[in-house]
């Protein structure tokens, strides 16, 4: 199964959500794809300041793809260069909605997109066309899903994956941990929302609420110079070590104050500016 990031999707998305809907269909990709749902960029120089992505698909290695998701009734008409959702034409062309957020996830990426077939589809999850050998100048076959394609996601990204591999032809990347790495920065962002904001106010509610073990390990730390704490995630390690770094700063003494985790310095490290 696709590495799927979140995990879950929240509660506001039911089963007939067409997003949720692919969502569930993704989960049949083979497990080294990993599968970004909602993403937004922002800050963009080349093309549209901020952009959102309903799905990013990537390979590991080669193919990279940026999803966009339509439900309802959806239709085109070739002579007028409109798109019509249930009956009603779309303001936001969803073919260039994905062309500027293809664009957006390139730019972002740099260099390390540099080897990497990068391209757009589209995914209407609630229509099916009436003829599949239908093709439209705006989007070529292989980008355009429809509701008969969410049994076997599969060989329907395969079709996209030759098409890009036959109109880009990148070589790819050279190792694991390239691929690694391009995830890493699109969840990055991710981590910094959903994670950091929460973080820093669950810790600091630990601060104001200390437990009677916690205040003991405080008073330690101002007699015992050389001191190991351990604990499991979340029990208060780094919201103690802060606090007593932060003592020590405000008597002028040097500290040096070191993570193996770079996010969390980074958190640290701002909440302690703040405070100093």
């Amino acid at each position: 199964m696709a590495r799927m990031y979140p995990e879950f999707l929240g509660d506001e998305y039911t089963s007939t959500n067409p997003e949720a809907i692919v969502f569930e269909s993704l989960k049949q990709l083979p497990d080294h794809y990993a599968v970004i749902h909602s993403k937004k960029i922002k800050g963009g120089s080349k093309h549209r300041e901020e952009v959102e992505l309903d799905f990013i698909i990537f390979d590991g290695k080669k193919n990279l793809i940026c999803l966009e998701v339509k439900g309802g009734e959806i239709s085109f008409d070739g002579q007028t260069n409109r798109w019509f959702q249930n009956g009603k034409e779309m303001h936001k062309k969803p073919d260039w909605q994905a062309s500027r957020a293809c664009h957006a996830v390139i730019e972002f990426l740099g260099r390390d997109a540099a080897n990497i077939n990068i391209n757009w589809a589209l995914c209407f999850p609630q229509s099916s066309r009436a003829d599949d050998r239908t093709r439209v100048a705006e989007v070529p076959q292989a980008l355009l899903l429809d509701e008969s394609n969410l049994d076997d996601f599969t060989t329907a990204f395969a079709a996209i994956e030759k098409y890009n591999e036959t109109k880009i032809n990148k070589p790819g990347l050279n190792n694991k941990f390239e691929g690694d790495r391009i995830v890493s920065a699109l969840l990055q962002s991710i981590g910094f929302i959903k994670m950091l904001g929460v973080r820093t106010v669950r810790e600091q509610n630990q601060l104001i609420k200390m437990t009677e073990s916690q205040m003991e390990a405080m008073e330690d730390f101002e007699v015992n110079p050389r001191m190991a704490v351990m604990g499991f995630a979340g029990t208060g390690k780094t919201v103690l070590a802060t606090e007593y770094a932060t003592r020590l700063a405000t008597k002028e003494q040097s500290v040096l104050f070191l993570f193996y985790n770079r996010l969390i310095a980074n958190t640290v490290r701002s909440g302690i500016e703040r405070e100093l």
